[in-house]
């Protein structure tokens, strides 16, 4: 059985199979000694994963591979990404499987050892700090024999509005706030203006990918939710308004699922049209092997 992804797990990977967004996503989280050794030019999704069976029961990943300036070697650079709504502080043993089960997997696949650099992307309103591997221990000895490596924490939390808002991509700041703010119906309601002005001119998939998640988050009623997109200047409303139409039955109890299986239905078709295998969509996105046969049928 497949592992059941979370509307977080699913929003935050749709976004980053845009190029653009997760170009600057890399670009804003990755330390500078990094990311000024990297062509993003070359930055692609792979469609691999390197997690283990035991892992997908409660991790995902997203594999990309990114070419350095200089040489023609290149980087993996694997995003982690896990939603808690608690502190596991046995997370370092878990990014520890993440990375061998990689670098085997890599071997297994008779393909040269590329660099793995383990993001932990975090939403959770609890204070986590970051702790090594090392911090598990109560003064190991010998203590040269904990594998200790680093990870990219990013802790979404700690960060202020103020930070998210001075990223250059208006669309991930849009899609980090309603992120971070996820638990916060009031806060939602009052900024939904802000979130959706920042998407007037990113593609319909991806602002639809922000209402459908917009809308599984928010705790309000049809007509509050009518309210709020009023509140939006006219330019974009009727985008908006259109958009939630098609996504919203009246009076349809399941209008919300519909709507989000309507999103995971472009995703597999957009990986279909990448090229990417029914294993890996299926293993990616969740969906059944005859969900993904089905949507392949209407592109012939």
């Amino acid at each position: 059985m497949g592992r059941i992804q979370s509307p977080h797990d699913t929003f935050f990977r749709g976004i980053l199979a845009d190029k653009e967004v997760a170009r600057d996503y890399f670009k804003a989280y990755l330390p500078t000694f990094v990311t000024e050794k990297l062509d993003f030019d070359t930055l692609v999704q792979t469609g691999e994963s390197y997690i283990s069976k035991h892992l997908k029961e409660s991790f995902s990943d997203v594999v990309f591979t990114c070419k350095l300036k200089e040489g023609e070697r290149q980087v993996k650079v694997s995003l982690l990404i896990e939603h808690k709504s608690y502190i596991d502080k046995y997370t370092p043993i878990q990014l520890g499987s993440y990375i061998f089960s990689g670098l085997q997997k890599q071997l297994d696949n008779r393909e040269k050892l590329s660099i793995i650099i383990p993001i932990l992307f975090y939403h959770g309103e609890q204070r986590w700090e970051y702790k090594d591997l090392s911090g598990l221990f109560n003064n190991p000895d010998p203590d040269q024999y904990v594998p200790n490596f680093s990870y990219v924490y990013n802790n979404l939390w700690e960060m202020s509005d103020e930070q998210l808002e001075a990223l250059s991509n208006q669309f991930l700041t849009a899609s980090l706030l309603t992120l971070k703010h996820f638990k916060q119906n009031t806060w939602l309601e009052e900024n939904a203006t802000k979130i959706f002005i920042k998407t007037r001119d990113v593609p319909e998939n991806l602002l639809e990918l922000l209402i459908v998640y917009f809308l599984q988050i928010n705790k309000s009623d049809e007509p509050k939710f009518i309210e709020i997109f009023e509140s939006i200047p006219e330019a974009l409303k009727d985008k908006i308004m259109s958009t939630y139409d098609m996504l919203i039955e009246k009076g349809e109890k399941r209008g919300f699922e519909k709507g989000f299986e309507k999103a995971q239905a472009e995703y597999v078709k957009n990986m279909l049209l990448k090229g990417f295998t029914e294993e890996v969509i299926c293993d990616t996105l969740g969906v059944t092997s005859e969900c993904v046969k089905t949507i392949a049928l209407t592109l012939k």
